[in-house]
């Protein structure tokens, strides 16, 4: 990924930002481009909270390469959680901030799920922030496309199954959908079943890093990840959301802040809920977390 100034473009404003991709098996040849699924995926997405794509092209003289044009952003949300060593957990410019990106997120996939694409890959180096402070998606390489009038959601006896079945079928070697933090449990394993509600546990996990400053699941390995999800399913079955937060370690400052923290961890717990019972992206958007108040619509931008 590199920045130059777009010359073929009038609407990019300037600089745009260009993601090389080396041609193979998976790109098919149309109306004599090439196209990926990445730009089949993104190419038809238009939403505030979503990269804007812009063109393909390949060049005559590097036949082998593709170039995706897409618009510029000024950082990712990776770099944004680490410039965030000198806020503490109780300000209220840091809470603003996450509820804002935390709400922009859910929008943004929300939106990609009505068009019927899953992303596959939400994690925070893939979502991009705007020199306005809005979070978009980006990076639809792992992007698949899902037919809305199918979902169908596994019953407690397959998901147990897939589970045991995961145990025994896991390798640190084979390729593998959705980063390895950010990697919901039923996708371990070779035997597979998912739907877009994988996406929804990526997006609890992104929601605790943003508060927590630090990865939720930091697994090692996959057999590591997969303890680590499968603990906390079976641990957070067991407890109420106000003992998690005790547990946690994460201070009360005021009732506010004790408002605030309930409030995100309500919709992270929904995130990384079974897949039966996992929060759709339709409704994590409208969670009452959400709620305007006078404070939060005056979110400051701390990007820089």
């Amino acid at each position: 990924m590199f920045k130059t100034v777009d010359t073929r473009n009038n609407s990019s404003r300037g600089f745009v930002a260009v993601k090389l991709v080396i041609k193979d098996d998976d790109i098919v040849r149309k109306d004599s481009k090439y196209y990926t699924k990445e730009i089949a995926s993104h190419k038809g997405l238009m939403h505030p909270n979503v990269v804007r794509f812009l063109y393909s092209l390949s060049l005559p003289r590097e036949p082998e390469r593709l170039y995706i044009v897409m618009e510029c952003m000024n950082l990712d949300l990776f770099k944004w959680i680490r410039d965030q060593e000198n806020f503490h957990f109780d300000s209220r410019t840091f809470q603003d901030t996450v509820k804002h990106f935390a709400r922009n997120l859910c929008q943004g996939i929300a939106y990609c799920h009505e068009k019927g694409i899953m992303h596959r890959d939400l994690k925070p180096e893939n979502l991009l922030i705007d020199s306005e402070n809005t979070l978009k998606i980006g990076d639809f390489g792992m992007a698949e496309q899902f037919n809305r009038g199918n979902r169908s959601k596994l019953s407690p006896d397959e998901q147990v199954n897939i589970i045991i079945q995961a145990m025994y079928d896991m390798t640190d070697d084979e390729p593998q959908i959705v980063s390895l933090w950010y990697r919901a449990p039923e996708l371990f394993g070779r035997q597979r079943q998912y739907n877009e509600s994988i996406d929804m546990w990526s997006v609890g996990c992104i929601i605790a890093e943003m508060v927590r400053l630090k990865p939720l699941f930091p697994g090692e390995s996959e057999k590591e990840q997969f303890c680590n999800v499968t603990a906390w399913l079976n641990f957070q079955q067991l407890r109420t959301s106000d003992e998690i937060l005790k547990l946690s370690g994460l201070p009360y400052q005021d009732a506010m802040q004790e408002q605030w923290q309930q409030g995100w961890f309500e919709l992270v717990r929904s995130c990384l809920a079974d897949s039966s019972t996992r929060i759709v992206a339709a409704d994590a958007k409208k969670h009452l977390w959400f709620t305007p108040t006078v404070r939060s619509q005056e979110v400051h931008n701390n990007t820089q």
